[in-house]
């Protein structure tokens, strides 16, 4: 998810969120990924953060602060 191509950070991160369960390790990567300068990063990082998050209070803070993103996209995922 550190790679310099934003396709590759984006299909990565969708990739975790449909892994599911053995996935949640890189809970911590994905809230990183809300913080990437490329919108569809952070929008994929959102929704993968709601399947592997759920119920995490740290994973809610950071998906409500998202709800604030400056495109609408973002906003929508969170």
């Amino acid at each position: 998810m550190e790679d310099f191509d934003d396709n590759v950070r984006w299909q990565a991160i969708v990739a975790l969120g449909k892994i599911g369960d053995p996935a949640r390790v890189a809970v911590p990567d994905l809230q990183a990924a809300l913080e990437d300068i490329d919108p569809d990063v952070r929008a994929s990082a959102a929704e993968s953060l709601g399947r592997l998050g759920a119920g995490q209070a740290a994973v809610i803070a950071r998906l409500q602060a998202s709800r604030r993103d400056a495109h609408g996209m973002v906003r929508a995922s969170a």
